[in-house]
């Protein structure tokens, strides 16, 4: 599964600046449920370890057992997620935006 997702933030002139361009790869079929992507997203992004405030979601299947993975629309593919997931089964793909730059390099 592929997500691909463009950060934007609305400027006080109500202007659209875009962040983040980034490619997140999901192999669901890798994802254990430990969790630790959650953890490391909302330390990252509010300094507490909350799932509830993760800007990635996961939800377990009872019958199967199988993870199913997502990003919510406040995630701006910082990659932390990627960093903590020791199964590999998120990769971060591509270059992360400066605020004010316009493409990709």
């Amino acid at each position: 599964m592929c997500v691909r997702h463009d950060a934007k933030l609305l400027t006080e002139h109500g202007e659209v600046e875009i962040l983040a361009k980034k490619r997140m790869l999901v192999h669901s079929g890798r994802c254990t449920g430990c969790r630790c992507c959650q953890l490391a997203c909302s330390w990252i992004n509010y300094g507490l370890f909350n799932q509830d405030l993760a800007r990635i979601g996961i939800e377990i299947l009872e019958e199967s057992g199988q993870a199913t993975v997502w990003f919510k629309e406040s995630c701006t593919q910082c990659s932390a997620c990627a960093g903590f997931c020791s199964a590999g089964a998120i990769e971060g793909e591509g270059e992360r935006l400066q605020h004010g730059q316009d493409s990709v390099g």
